[in-house]
């Protein structure tokens, strides 16, 4: 018979005849009958008759025995979740059941995925256990936990070069606050991962828990679960960081610089081609005003329209002087992205080049805009001469 047939035989079906003693003697007592002395016997289970009652205290079961969540969570260790535990009334009648060989849950033995009051239970003692030990100082090294107490159950980390320190506070026994719909144990083997790569890893680890969790907060575990994931990114960064020798806020600021030049370079050209736009009507009007004026004076048309041509031809190869220095914009700007992301550190961390995108996608549509006003600009120009130099051909032959 194993744990969970063992359960459901004395147990869940003599629910009638059992009662529990939370309070004080953590006792579970049956009605005396011959099916219950039976199954004790065979489960090597002492017994004490009591009032014409069978009587034993829950740490003679084979498993571990809570009689709701409450009691579970005021009372659980790290020993009891070593072997089979159940919750007995977890949701009303239907009970929780942890198998520890298969490391499973079971409600009401169906397996359950998504539920963590046993795994995260686990992966907090696992926590505790992992800083008590990381206090122990170890010539050489740095400590990882700067102070762990037994006494004011009391577990500090500490950052001299940040002046920060992180304090945990835990129950002497049971769980602090924890949720169980978020899976901690992934993470958290991460966080230990993490630890045991290199000699280098338990400083960045600390360091971004400092600097991550807020001391202010009352639920210290439960804040430190809530941000693991960022604490061990974030160390990887840090270590990636470290590694290639880079500085990212030196880098951003430099590149902040290349945005500024770039900006003061399209405004250049900008300012160039608005002053030319502006003129443009007046030197519309005023060409198409003397066109008519000489109407009759042929030499005087002959040599404004031999003018309008020569001004197209040199308004053509400004424009295309234009046009080419943002094409060598658009490249440079295309240059000095691929510099920074051809590192190995941004290779590794792509999220990490978002802040790079965004400047080079705002330069490059602020080319665009300029090399599409320019084209607009210099097929105006075009129309605008060809028409002229139409109407200072007709008037020419006109006679």
């Amino acid at each position: 018979m194993n744990n969970l047939e063992l359960y459901h035989n004395l147990v869940i079906a003599h629910k009638n005849l059992f009662e529990y003693d939370s309070d004080e003697t953590k006792e579970l007592r049956f009605e005396d009958c011959t099916a219950v002395r039976e199954i004790l016997l065979k489960a090597n289970i002492e017994i004490e008759e009591k009032q014409q009652k069978l009587c034993f205290e829950k740490s003679k079961l084979p498993f571990s025995f809570y009689s709701d969540l409450v009691e579970y969570k005021k009372e659980v260790t790290h020993h009891a979740l070593n072997k089979d535990c159940v919750i007995h009334l977890y949701e009303g009648e239907a009970y929780l059941w942890y198998e520890l060989k298969s490391d499973s849950t079971f409600k009401n033995r169906e397996r359950v995925e998504e539920n963590y009051v046993f795994s995260n239970a686990k992966t907090y003692f696992n926590l505790l256990n992992f800083l008590r030990k990381k206090s122990n100082h170890v010539p050489g090294e740095s400590d990882f936990t700067d102070f762990f107490s037994k006494t004011n159950r009391k577990i500090i980390l500490a950052s001299l070069s940040n002046q920060r320190r992180i304090t945990f506070v835990y129950p002497q026994v049971g769980l602090p606050e924890l949720d169980f719909e978020t899976d901690y144990k992934c993470k958290f083997e991460e966080f230990r991962n993490l630890f045991t790569e290199n000699k280098h890893f338990p400083i960045f680890l600390k360091n971004s828990i400092i600097s991550t969790l807020d001391n202010k907060v009352k639920n210290s575990f439960l804040h430190f679960f809530q941000h693991l994931g960022k604490i061990n990114l974030d160390a990887k960064l840090n270590f990636n960081v470290y590694l290639h020798q880079l500085s990212i806020d030196k880098i951003k600021s430099e590149y902040k610089e290349y945005k500024q030049k770039y900006y003061n370079t399209q405004s250049d050209i900008l300012s160039k081609l608005s002053s030319q736009v502006f003129a443009l009507p007046i030197s519309i009007a005023g060409t198409a005003f003397a066109l008519y004026k000489l109407e009759d004076a042929k030499f005087a048309l002959v040599i404004i329209c031999l003018g309008l041509i020569g001004f197209i031809v040199y308004l053509s190869n400004l424009v295309s002087i234009y046009r080419n220095d943002l094409k060598i914009l658009n490249q440079q700007i295309q240059r000095e992205f691929e510099t920074i992301s051809d590192q190995v550190f941004f290779i590794e961390n792509p999220s990490e080049l978002k802040y790079f995108k965004e400047i080079k996608i705002d330069l490059e549509k602020r080319v665009n805009k300029l090399y599409t006003s320019i084209k607009i600009f210099s097929v105006c120009i075009w129309l605008s001469v060809i028409f002229l130099v139409i109407y200072g051909t007709v008037l020419i032959f006109r006679f």
